[in-house]
């Protein structure tokens, strides 16, 4: 008879749900609210080494929330308002490393130097 334990666990916790395209998670990246877009690195590191390309395509946009600046969207975002209108993100230090590991993951598969 199985305990109730084994019962409760479930067959894939959240944080291993495999990821068959990044591109869910790289349309977060341009979310404004910064735990999405927290969340969307966090499971971008667990994948980048299997999707690193897709993921670079979007370089430019883990750069600039590495280095604390908001990601370039030139198109007309959600409430129509365009990108250059809308106010500058704010991003925590881990949020800022997390992207700049994923990027740095990217780097390595393309074997790319990184400019200094």
């Amino acid at each position: 008879m199985a305990s109730s334990s084994l019962l409760a666990t479930p067959l894939h916790p959240s944080n291993t749900t495999p990821v068959a395209t990044a591109s869910g998670l790289l349309a977060l990246l341009s979310e404004s609210d910064p735990s999405l877009v927290s969340h969307a690195l966090s499971r971008l590191l667990s994948v980048v080494d299997t999707l690193w390309h897709e993921v670079a395509e979007c370089l430019p946009d883990l750069e600039a929330i590495a280095e604390g600046g908001d990601v370039a969207d030139d198109v007309m975002d959600d409430d129509g308002v365009a990108a250059a209108n809308r106010p500058s993100i704010a991003y925590d230090l881990p949020t800022r490393q997390t992207a700049a590991a994923v990027a740095s993951r990217v780097f390595f598969h393309l074997e790319e130097p990184v400019s200094p």
